[in-house]
């Protein structure tokens, strides 16, 4: 019996690696498939109508003159459409009631479309975010869903982190998105947003008193501009020391 058998596979060796070879490959495609649609989501983060790309634009150079806290929107929409498409529905082909069937009841009305599932009310936040102020803990970090007018959500989050001191200095945020229940895979994100509340000082000198007035530290300088880029007359009111 064993030399049957041995006989058997020497014959049909070929058969057996050849089929294994095709399974292995067919599962390296499929799993080279999954990692590049991961690579080409696109996430954003979006600040002050800047938007930066965390997985392709260089690290931003973000500035606030905010006093109390900072806001700005984690943008994942992309992510999301994915994990919804993802989610396992109830295969109900083929289970038709025969009592609704128009076939069977020629006087009843088709039975209308079926309206579309809302978003999952339950949707976990897929990431992580912790931040820092001047080497302090920011550990007043809001996340909140942001809903369209339907109260549907889309995939974007707003986050408001509270300043923990009143002097400028910089806030650094970190993002982490390991182990998301949305089941995509993106490296962590960090960035930094500068703030600054000191009004500028503008110090006029040589310049005729004529061309501006002065009033309790407010100064209007009128300039004439010649160039089509810029318009044919401006104003400029700083706040000087003279």
């Amino acid at each position: 019996m064993g030399e049957l058998i041995n006989k058997s596979y020497k014959h049909n060796k070929w058969l057996v690696w050849t089929s294994f070879t095709i399974i292995l490959l067919l599962f390296v495609l499929l799993f080279t498939q999954h990692v590049l649609s991961q690579n080409e989501t696109s996430r954003y983060i979006k600040f002050n109508d800047k938007t930066w790309d965390m997985d392709k634009d260089p690290k931003p150079e973000w500035y606030t003159n905010q006093k109390d806290n900072v806001t700005f929107t984690v943008d994942l929409k992309e992510d999301y459409q994915n994990y919804l498409s993802s989610i396992e529905k109830p295969d109900e082909a083929g289970k038709e009631d025969p009592a609704s069937d128009p076939a069977s009841d020629p006087a009843a009305e088709p039975a209308p479309e079926p309206a579309p599932e809302p978003a999952p009310a339950d949707v976990e936040q897929p990431f992580s975010i912790n931040a820092s102020y001047d080497g302090k803990g920011a550990n007043a970090i809001k996340v909140s869903k942001i809903l369209d007018a339907a109260a549907q959500f889309h995939g974007e989050y707003k986050v408001e982190i509270t300043f923990p001191s009143k002097g400028d200095s910089q806030l650094d945020v970190a993002m982490d998105f390991a182990e998301n229940s949305w089941g995509f895979t993106a490296k962590p994100a960090a960035f930094s947003i500068k703030r600054d509340t000191v009004n500028p000082k503008i110090t006029l000198s040589g310049i005729n008193k004529s061309v501006y007035t002065d009033k309790d530290g407010l100064v209007v300088l009128n300039l004439e501009v010649e160039g089509r880029e810029f318009f044919s007359r401006c104003c400029i009111r700083p706040r000087c020391s003279r």
